[in-house]
């Protein structure tokens, strides 16, 4: 069996990685960073560090930033699973694991479901409609123009182009309601 080695990289939270890196290496460290590493460790009931055990202390942060958080995690997880009977339903029924937990590369958002999404101008029944004197939104006809041309990108795009889309607009593949759309016009 290999075993995998636990790297600088492993650890998801910058923060804990930032100050976890400070003890890679053999510089002094500066009063600051000793405190930084020190309250970290102490945090998690280890010792301070000191010059023979830095080596150590960065080994064992490095573990329990990686393995003792996701390990904890993952129970909360698993309870959460336990106490809603879903792992109950996971066991018994294996073929409805990709229903509850679809992969994001498997998700291919259609046109029409990105679309029944979007909040178009004019939909927010604030009398949008009217020409508006705002200095910041355009002409209605400019509107609709730009409107259309998002629209018609949507409803041609690829899927791998829909999914780029959605995930620049809301941060992840899947189109949430209320994805507003606001035309502004370009100040120059």
């Amino acid at each position: 069996m290999d075993t995998a080695t636990i790297q600088l990289a492993d650890v998801a939270d910058m923060d804990f990685r930032v100050t976890i890196q400070k003890l890679d290496g053999h510089d002094d460290l500066t009063k600051e960073e000793k405190d930084d590493v020190n309250n970290l460790a102490l945090f998690w009931d280890l010792p301070v560090v000191n010059t023979t055990n830095r080596s150590w202390l960065f080994q064992k942060l490095l573990q329990h930033a990686v393995i003792g958080r996701t390990k904890r995690q993952i129970k909360q997880i698993r309870r959460g699973l336990k106490d809603t009977r879903v792992l109950e339903l996971l066991i018994e029924r294996p073929d409805t694991v990709p229903l509850i937990f679809p992969r994001s590369a498997n998700i291919a958002p259609s046109a029409q479901a990105i679309l029944s999404n979007i909040v178009w101008p004019g939909e927010e029944g604030n009398g949008d409609d009217d020409e508006d004197d705002d200095e910041d939104t355009c002409p209605k006809h400019l509107r609709d123009r730009t409107t259309g041309f998002l629209r018609r990108f949507i409803e041609t795009a690829s899927a791998k182009k829909l999914q780029q889309l959605i995930r620049f607009w809301v941060g992840w593949e899947i189109p949430s309601p209320g994805m507003k759309v606001e035309v502004v016009r370009e100040n120059t």
